[in-house]
Formats: structure tokens, sequence, C-alpha cells
């Protein structure tokens, strides 16, 4: 076998097999861990703006509420934060009047497919705290893998 037929057999070969990770422990080769999502707009690759575990799960719950009164048939499953907390002000006097804030609510619906959806929440302000989160309003609705 000459050196060209060589190099072209090795390379041929090293483009076949599978991307490969040493594991110590076992002496044994295993393939390598596979990335989130293979498409970019899928709800796992999302990247949030912030994390509150006890926000999202007022988010969540406000998501839940307004599709139950809208008759909605999806079931809102996770949330992902995409803005910070954004001031409401009286546009004459610039008092803060509440905030709102952006974020993506997975859902799954009866047929099995998932959606995200772009949705707003806001929360009044009385001069001294804020209340409850509250559904604010809808945006873009992307498919994507279900988690």
């Amino acid at each position: 076998m000459n050196r060209m037929t060589l190099v072209g057999t090795v390379a041929a070969l090293a483009l076949s097999l599978p991307v490969l990770a040493a594991n110590p422990k076992a002496g044994k080769a295993e393939a390598a861990a596979p990335a989130k999502s293979a498409d970019p707009k899928a709800f796992t690759n999302l990247k949030a703006a912030m994390t509150d575990a006890k926000l999202e799960a007022a988010l969540l719950a406000a998501a839940r509420a307004h599709a139950t009164d809208e008759g909605w048939k999806e079931d809102f499953t996770k949330v992902k934060i995409n803005t910070k907390w954004s001031p409401k002000r009286n546009e004459l006097t610039g008092i803060i009047l509440g905030r709102s804030l952006s974020a993506w609510v997975l859902a799954k619906w009866p047929d099995g497919h998932c959606t995200y959806q772009d949705f707003s929440f806001e929360s009044e302000y009385d001069g001294k705290n804020y209340g409850d989160v509250t559904f604010g309003g809808v945006g873009d609705q992307t498919d994507s893998a279900c988690p």
C-alpha cells in the first residue's frame, strides 16, 4: 500500500467513527454527550436574563391562570425570564406605577408537541411595595423540541 492510499484510508476511518471521549474509570471509550438540542430555537438552548425560582413560579402561575381564563389547551410547564424588570412610570410625573418583564413560557400541547411563547408580566407599585405578578400580554410563539 502506498503512502497516499494509507493516508486516505486513515482519513476515511477517522471521519466515519463517532466522536469518543475517554472514560478513565471504566477504561473504555463512550460517546461524547450530545448538545442540549441541535435546534438553536429549542427552549433548552435559550439563555435566561436572570434566574429566580420564586419569581419563575409566580410567572408560571400567572400564565396558567390566563390560559385557563382564555380556554387555551396547552399545559405550561417551565419559565425562563428573558429580561430584567423595567419600571413603568407616569408619563407626566415620572412616578413609578409598577414594573414589567418578559419571559419565555414552555408549553406542551394535547397532541404532544411543544412550543414556547414570549409573554409579558406586570407588577403594580403602591408607593411602598410591588404587588403580585399579573399576566401582561402575548408575544411570539415558537415550536420547540420537548425537553
